[in-house]
């Protein structure tokens, strides 16, 4: 599997074990969709792309730019986690940051998946502490 998705209350947690391809982004918009209904508002979204996953190709950009527009109506806050320190992380965020730049896109980016959480919890009114457990207990706190 390319992605997990989990949600924990009003967040939910997108982590990218690889490249996304264009189907991810449509699976993943309508789990947002559905999800948006069953919380009754807007959702919080942490989007974690871990260390080992590659730079999307250009098909993957394409469905990411029309995904973001349609994200913007599902959530209130969006918040970018890019694991890794490496050139080809620098790359990723780069990419990521292009898009969102020429899309007016207000995504946070953070440097850890506990700040995102945080300041998701500053939206939602859950505990980070608990939240940060619960995420690691799904096994979604660190890069596999």
């Amino acid at each position: 599997m390319r992605y997990t998705l989990a949600r924990f209350g009003k967040i939910m947690l997108q982590r990218w074990h690889a490249a996304p391809v264009s189907g991810d982004l449509h699976e993943i918009l309508d789990a947002f969709a559905i999800a948006r209904k069953e919380v009754g508002g807007d959702l919080v979204v942490i989007e974690v792309i871990s260390a080992g996953a590659s730079p999307p190709d250009a098909e993957a950009i394409r469905g990411a730019i029309q995904g973001i527009r349609r994200l913007r109506y599902l959530r209130s806050l969006h918040l970018v986690v890019i694991e890794g320190d490496s050139v080809k992380r620098a790359l990723v965020r780069g990419v990521f940051s292009t898009i969102a730049f020429a899309l007016g896109e207000a995504a946070t980016m953070c440097p850890t998946v506990e700040e995102a959480v945080a300041r998701a919890c500053e939206v939602t009114g859950q505990d980070p502490a608990a939240l940060v457990h619960e995420i690691g207990a799904a096994g979604l706190l660190e890069s596999a």
